[in-house]
């Protein structure tokens, strides 16, 4: 079946630009009756510069969501991703990581399975091609982690053992109430897909996906595009940082 979707190629990390694209956006929809805009309460006032702005506006979300929600991106961007499905933190110890060696050493374990495994006269294209998609997410996840300070590394353990109940998604912003009711996250960080299978009363999704999508190539003309990534990558964003962009992804201002 066919699809119309958005896709980011390079994950969204400057909130301040996601924003302004949101604005557009509910200026764009808010008269149309399939728009669904989300509300959510002032918690506290930050300053426009502060990165978290956004997240510190939201009273749904508690401070430990907010760290899951940011630590738990190391496991939904790099390669071998789910598009379609978030990964919570507590994922990490519901997999039996307990720390960055255990991971670690799970990747070369992998690679050594799958080379013998090709080396087989009676091997499992199936089995050898699942196996390959496992070690691709788990040896990302272990860079992604990586590229963590010492002293972060080891609290994402931490809140992986500690949030081992919790299975927050990143809150919805706005929504679509047409075919498989694509959506816009209140957070860019968070944005991977927007998408909907068209045929029959679903075609009507394709127009507001393409409208969207030209507001948001706009913003984010380095970021997302109307075809998957190669393999279904996602560069992650630099940790520490409120964005990635170099200067190209100006857009338009309002």
């Amino acid at each position: 079946m066919d699809h119309a979707g958005i896709y980011v190629h390079r994950q969204i990390t400057d909130e301040k630009q996601w924003a302004l694209a949101m604005q557009a956006i509910q200026r764009e929809f808010c008269e149309d009756d399939v728009f669904v805009e989300k509300t959510w309460t002032l918690k506290e006032q930050a300053p426009p510069d502060d990165p978290l702005y956004w997240i510190k506006m939201t009273r749904a979300i508690s401070e430990e969501d907010v760290a899951d929600l940011r630590y738990a991106e190391l496991l939904n961007f790099g390669s071998g991703v789910n598009f379609y499905h978030w990964e919570p933190l507590a994922q990490l110890v519901e997999m039996g990581f307990e720390n960055l060696e255990s991971l670690e050493e799970v990747v070369i374990q992998g690679k050594e399975l799958v080379t013998e495994a090709l080396k087989s006269p009676t091997q499992n294209p199936f089995e050898i091609n699942e196996a390959k998609e496992t070690l691709t997410k788990v040896r990302s996840i272990a860079q992604n982690i990586r590229s963590l300070p010492s002293d972060e590394q080891t609290m994402v353990f931490q809140l992986s053992k500690e949030r081992k109940l919790s299975k927050v998604r990143p809150p919805i912003l706005f929504e679509f109430s047409v075919g498989d009711r694509p959506s816009l996250p209140l957070f860019g960080r968070h944005f991977r897909i927007m998408e909907s299978k068209l045929g029959g009363h679903c075609d009507i999704a394709d127009g507001y996906i393409r409208l969207v999508y030209r507001v948001l190539k706009e913003y984010f003309p380095n970021h997302v595009f109307n075809e998957p990534p190669l393999m279904m990558q996602v560069k992650l964003g630099e940790p520490g940082t409120s964005t990635q962009d170099d200067g190209t992804d100006r857009g338009r201002r309002v």
